[in-house]
């Protein structure tokens, strides 16, 4: 028998048992977009190669490695043009999809030898004399299917390539992949993997209604408001697929709007497994908005996937096994695992992840990257905070989102106070349809602050004024500002906020806030923009340094936010602050959109006390967005990915999907972690010092650690010691504080501890 996988338990699978297993499985994925008999082929021929001697050496009598992709890429290949583009799946179902030829701007030089064109050259040069270990693959039994026509989302397409043809290729890629790894992991374990207890759209739309019933009749002016746009979103859901924009200011309830949109689109799809995605800038408001839609439709309804989440801490666990460690990812014992298993494919029925995690995985090249994307055909795609979308990748962000909506049966949902103009910056991208006008006639009714121009205001001025006021926000945009004007006051009262924080540390001072806010204790806080987006926070009075008027609205929403005084009484001082401060070039440039926005509208840049008008009209703000727009147009496809990807003229040989996937971040992160030692993470610590810290322990690791440059570790020269790749141990505790974190600040004649 010719051998795929042996079980550590001694079962053997045949080959043709797995090929059959992951084709069948492949196709039922691809069936949602019109391309189930192509990823058939495709999980006929992914493991062809398990049929030559070599292979047969390799898991019969623990021989070398041996190549056994490349053979079946090489027969699709073959096939035509369609072939040649799914060869690139079938070469990558382990390593990766490769770039295409070994020539031209689009590839990178060291990455040459390991092109698709160049390894099916070997692979030919190798067989030259034929290859006859292929007589032995059950070809009539496998059923490959000789004409599978052209696939929905290719209908049309141009035949030198284009953009579209490469997103179906890493379309197909997620079916193969995901369908092979299930099937290994069926069989290695003898058993199929235990899934979320999951309800149908229609089902959580009608658990979702249920709810919202406590709702209505509305028995305040807010919140009868409130609910006239949870009607709009209930009645724009139609089930076809499109492009929408739910525009509502903070306090109308957006949250539970677009879930309610979202889950009427899905249930009128028709699609038995439409999925809703919401996406969201950062880890603070996934959190918040995972805990709302998790008490509207169940905790095990809802998939919390980012790099801060411990599947560890959800404490549902069967009777009797609630201390069981939850490492052992073969038997799931609880819902955390089960989540944790979902987390590598979406298999949830509402996922809620970061912007990085969503767009990086449409354009990653990596099996573990792509697995979840055939799960968000039929779905509908919330982008929460929609104008957190970084402008220097918009390009190749709406391109994918272009594709998912024309293609593949999205919905796709730009929700957000301050709504970007985002028509145009594609072709044939639509301005998106509006799902609430009682949301956009409630900026004014809804308007919770007055703004206020103040000129410059140095250091010792901004801090004076900051002393005086008994509870207000202060946001800056330079982490060496938001320190010194924080000691500079450094009373009782007095909190400091910044990524120089490890984010536990932050939320234990959030929550501290929190409750000197409600307590009416004097609370002033000094922050870098980290607060200004989604976290719930209520001063009367904040200040915020020039930014974009987008930064500027969303810091005025933690001003007032309980509309528990008037907008009069509630004041947003905006400010030019110190010019000593470097302050990064995004922030400064949209900064001075944002005074020329001001200007246009009678408002000149040397202060002049009270802004009448609402800053966070949709007028405003599309006008604010189509200028800011203008002057990137030319700068919103970093690295070309976009371009690279759109392939107009190298044809189906030509795509570069592990150069663009090496080069798409969409933040450009730190390159290094400091980890701050605690009693809770001892257990991993030790782990990490081992070399054997899980995926798990990394998770709690990276709660109690704080992201940094390489460049920065000089100034810690003595006080770090390595225990990874790039991570490292503070190893003095002088340099954490529990009032302003990690101190970077320079001292010489220190050495590092490696």
């Amino acid at each position: 028998m010719f051998l795929a996988h042996i079980a550590e338990d001694g079962r053997e699978e045949a080959v043709e048992d797995h090929l059959c297993a992951v084709a069948e499985r492949a196709a039922d994925f691809a069936a949602r977009f019109g391309s189930e008999g192509w990823a058939y082929n495709m999980g006929v021929l992914h493991d062809i190669g398990k049929y030559t001697d070599a292979f047969q050496r390799r898991i019969k009598e623990n021989g070398p490695r041996v190549d056994h992709s490349t053979a079946g890429a090489s027969i699709m290949a073959d096939s035509g043009d369609l072939g040649a583009l799914l060869a690139y799946a079938i070469a990558g179902h382990h390593a990766g999809l490769p770039d295409g030829c070994p020539t031209g701007e689009n590839i990178q030089r060291e990455t040459q030898d390991s092109t698709l064109t160049k390894r099916l050259e070997r692979f030919r040069a190798e067989n030259s004399s034929g290859a006859t270990w292929l007589n032995r693959a059950p070809f009539k039994r496998l059923g490959l299917r000789g004409s599978p026509g052209t696939p929905t989302p290719l209908v049309g397409a141009q035949k030198s390539g284009g953009y579209g043809a490469g997103f179906w290729v890493r379309m197909m890629f997620s079916c193969l992949v995901d369908a092979d790894f299930l099937a290994t992991e069926e069989f290695m374990q003898g058993h199929e993997r235990k899934s979320l207890p999951s309800a149908s759209a229609a089902e959580l739309r009608d658990t979702l209604e249920d709810r919202l019933s406590m709702f209505y009749p509305p028995r305040t002016p807010l919140n009868e408001l409130r609910c006239r746009i949870l009607d709009d979103c209930r009645a724009a859901a139609t089930g076809q697929p499109g492009f929408y924009a739910l525009t509502v200011p903070t306090g109308g309830g957006k949250t539970l709007g677009s879930l309610r949109f979202a889950l009427n689109q899905a249930a009128l799809s028709g699609h038995l497994g439409a999925k809703v995605i919401y996406a969201v800038p950062y880890t603070s408001i996934i959190e918040q908005n995972a805990d709302v839609i998790r008490g509207m439709i169940g905790r095990e309804q809802v998939l919390e996937h980012h790099s801060g989440f411990d599947f560890d801490s959800v404490d549902e666990k069967p009777e009797g096994q609630e201390h069981v460690v939850a490492h052992n990812r073969e038997r799931p014992t609880g819902l955390g695992d089960a989540l944790r298993l979902a987390a590598e494919n979406w298999d949830a029925p509402v996922v809620v992840t970061t912007n990085v995690q969503l767009f990086e995985s449409l354009h990653s090249n990596r099996t573990s990257k792509c697995r979840k994307l055939h799960n968000l055909a039929k779905s509908v795609i919330v982008l929460d905070e929609a104008q957190m979308l970084p402008v220097e990748y918009l390009k190749p962000c709406l391109a994918a989102l272009e594709e998912l909506v024309a293609h593949y049966g999205c919905t796709v949902v730009f929700c957000t106070a301050t709504q970007p103009a985002l028509d145009g910056i594609i072709e044939d991208l639509p301005r998106p349809v509006e799902i609430s006008q009682a949301g956009l006639d409630s900026f004014e009714k809804l308007r919770r602050v007055t703004y206020c121009l103040e000129g410059e205001l140095d250091d010792a001025r901004l801090a004076e004024r900051l002393r005086n006021e008994k509870q207000v926000l202060c946001i800056l945009d330079n982490r060496k500002q938001t320190r010194v004007v924080f000691e500079s006051l450094d009373d009782d009262g007095t909190y400091h906020l910044s990524t120089l924080m490890h984010p536990e540390h932050r939320r234990t001072v959030i929550s501290e806030i929190r409750q000197r806010l409600k307590e009416g204790l004097p609370c002033r806080v000094i922050s870098t923009s980290l607060v200004e987006a989604g976290v719930d926070l209520d001063f009367p009075v904040v200040y915020r340094a020039m930014s974009g008027l987008d930064s500027i609205v969303q810091a005025a929403g933690r001003c007032n936010r309980n509309d528990g005084r008037s907008s009069s009484e509630s004041l947003v001082h905006i400010f030019e602050p110190d010019d000593s401060y470097r302050r990064p070039r995004e922030v400064s440039q949209r900064a001075a959109v944002g005074r020329s926005v001001l200007r246009s509208v009678g408002y000149a840049d040397g202060g002049g006390g009270l802004i009448e008008i609402d800053l966070g009209s949709p007028e405003i703000m599309r006008e604010y967005f189509a200028r800011l727009y203008d002057i990137r147009r030319d700068g919103m496809d970093k690295g070309g990915a976009y371009k690279k990807l759109a392939n107009d003229r190298g044809g189906w040989g030509s795509y570069p999907f592990k150069s663009v996937a090496e080069e798409f971040k969409l933040i450009e992160s730190a390159d290094c972690s400091v980890i701050v030692p605690s009693e809770a993470i001892e257990e991993e610590i030790e782990l990490l010092r081992e070399g054997v810290a899980g995926r798990n322990a990394m998770r709690r690791l990276r709660q109690y650690s704080v992201n940094v440059y390489r460049a920065n570790l000089p100034s810690l020269a003595g006080s770090v010691e390595q225990v990874a790749e790039d991570a490292f141990l503070l190893v003095n505790a002088d340099r954490y504080s529990s009032a302003c974190g990690l101190d970077l600040t320079d001292r010489h004649g220190e050495g590092l501890m490696w």
